[in-house]
C-alpha cells in the first residue's frame, strides 16, 4: 500500500466517521481505528528505516 492509499484511507475513514449516524457510529469508529493503526505502524516503520540509515556502519562492539 502506498502513502498515498494509507492518506486516502484515512481520509475516507474519518470522513465516514464524521458523517455516521447512530446506526453506523461503530463502524465508523473501528473503521476509523483501523486506519489510525496501519498509519501508525507506517509511519514506525519509516522512523526504524531512517535510524538503521542514519546509524554509522562501523562495528561499535569491535571498537572500529
Amino acid at each position: 500500500m502506498t502513502w498515498a492509499d494509507l492518506s486516502q484511507a484515512y481520509r475516507d475513514a474519518l470522513n465516514a466517521f464524521n458523517y455516521a449516524d447512530a446506526d453506523h457510529i461503530d463502524d465508523a469508529i473501528a473503521r476509523l481505528t483501523a486506519a489510525e493503526q496501519e498509519l501508525s505502524a507506517q509511519l514506525e516503520g519509516l522512523r526504524h528505516e531512517i535510524i538503521l540509515h542514519a546509524t554509522p556502519s562501523h562495528d561499535w562492539a569491535a571498537g572500529e
